[in-house]
């Protein structure tokens, strides 16, 4: 009895210390077996937005589709990291092209012949020969004098923005939109930290066309306008101006859906 009582908690141990092992290599493998998608095919998991795929494996890249969540796709051969993203090569509707590819899910067996039901929104790889580029547009209120005004944009990258809103009095600070009922903000010129949520959001920089947003001028007489917004939804109470609401590192939404 003396030897069983002094060996038992030694075996415990022992037990207990190859299930911890167990476990981390477990975890270990799972990791690794989720870093990277095979051919075959893939659902796009958006959060409820649509995908982009581009020409190229960058948020420079052409756009070619936005598609739809839940879609599949075919996963080819072929995946890079570019602009602190990895790139998944893709084919849907006839089309092939890169896509960011954490919000690709792989699925198991053949690919789906079925065509899907939803159209991708599909984006001119070349200007209308017709005539030029439509000038984007921002209508709203600008307050000239700084301070804070709300506007809606007709679309594309927000580096269009500044010079729309200087030709009307007003230097730019920040623009502001919410997301899942929270405001995200981009205060141009800040440092990559200080625009980490919205890059995560829209690593391209882009907006829709119609999208609301609350614009921040600077003031002549006193200086930069604040860059902060009310942490709540529009109707509530307006926040004292600080430090930009909502600048975590995480990893980015729909691969700038939005």
């Amino acid at each position: 009895m003396f030897r069983v009582s002094r060996v038992m908690p030694r075996v415990r141990r022992v037990v207990a210390i190859a299930a911890a092992v167990l476990l981390v290599a477990l975890a270990l493998g799972q990791t690794a077996a989720q870093a990277a998608l095979n051919p075959g095919s893939a659902i796009v998991r958006a959060d409820g937005d649509c995908l982009r795929m581009r020409a190229q494996p960058s948020l420079q890249g052409t756009l070619l589709a936005c598609v739809p969540d839940g879609s599949t796709v075919t996963v080819l051969a072929g995946n890079v990291a570019v602009d602190g993203f990895q790139w998944q090569r893709i084919s849907f509707a006839g089309q092939t092209g890169w896509s960011v590819d954490q919000y690709l899910q792989q699925t198991a067996g053949p690919v789906p012949t079925t065509v899907p039901t939803s159209n991708p929104t599909a984006v001119p790889t070349t200007p209308p020969s017709t005539g030029p580029i439509p000038t984007p547009t921002l209508n709203g209120n600008l307050p000239s004098a700084g301070g804070f005004g709300l506007a809606v944009w007709g679309g594309g990258p927000i580096d269009r923005i500044p010079p729309l809103t200087a030709a009307r009095g007003c230097t730019l600070r920040a623009v502001w939109v919410t997301s899942g009922g929270d405001f995200v903000g981009y205060v141009y010129g800040a440092p990559s930290v200080v625009n980490a949520r919205w890059v995560s959001l829209y690593p391209d920089n882009s907006l829709v066309a119609n999208t609301a947003i609350i614009v921040v001028c600077a003031s002549a007489s006193t200086g930069p306008a604040p860059t902060s917004v009310p942490t709540q939804s529009p109707g509530g109470p307006v926040a004292t101006p600080g430090v930009p609401p909502g600048t975590p590192n995480t990893p980015p939404g729909p691969a700038g859906n939005r």
